[in-house]
């Protein structure tokens, strides 16, 4: 959903930059305001969309069973772009610390924490599960 609201965005924005190129002056322009509300009507649904499953920072997803194995194909399956949405919505944080001094080599297990996100309504998981 996050990758459609991305496309929709781009898709605006290359129709208003064209429109600032000039792409719609003289006869072309009467298609501007059409291709306008389609694009903006096409983001506006995306937005719509990805709302659905948001609620105070939190994502709701009570219809993804808890099957492991599902999740690993899933996860494997993905490509980049998408494992980096699903990355965004299951941490809340990460800090990574600062060496104890200068060369150290880095270890990730003593300087890096991550916060996992936690469900917005615990309720709504476990019936899920």
């Amino acid at each position: 959903m996050r990758a459609a609201l991305r496309a929709a965005e781009a898709g605006l924005k290359r129709l208003l930059d064209d429109r600032q190129a000039g792409v719609y002056d003289g006869a072309a322009a009467r298609y501007f305001g059409p291709l306008l509300r389609d694009a903006t009507g096409a983001v506006d649904a995306a937005r719509a969309e990805v709302s659905k499953y948001e609620g105070g920072g939190k994502v709701r997803l009570p219809f993804l069973s808890v099957d492991t194995e599902t999740l690993t194909d899933a996860w494997e399956s993905a490509d980049l772009p998408l494992k980096r949405d699903l990355l965004r919505l299951a941490i809340d944080r990460i800090t990574v610390r600062k060496a104890p001094r200068q060369g150290v080599r880095f270890n990730g297990r003593e300087r890096v924490t991550i916060e996992w996100a936690t469900p917005s309504d615990q309720e709504d998981m476990t019936r899920a599960a």
